[in-house]
């Protein structure tokens, strides 16, 4: 990362290569770990309908999608 006058330049090339070497980064999940492409984090995914504010387990239990790669 540099600055030049009011630009801020970032080195994607660079982070990439960092996030490449990223494996078992203690997140607020889970242990991460991130891919080739960058993508940091877990891929499993779930939609869930938020019914009833004052039940949350009910909510939570109303899983609408979910994407497990």
């Amino acid at each position: 990362m540099r600055e030049y006058g009011e630009s801020l330049v970032i080195d994607l090339a660079g982070m990439r290569e960092h996030l490449d070497g990223v494996s078992g980064y203690s997140g607020i999940i889970r242990s991460i770990a991130c891919d080739g492409f960058g993508d940091c984090g877990v891929r499993r995914m779930a939609v869930v309908e938020h019914l009833d504010s004052d039940d949350p387990a009910a909510t939570r239990s109303n899983t609408v999608y979910e994407h497990v790669p």
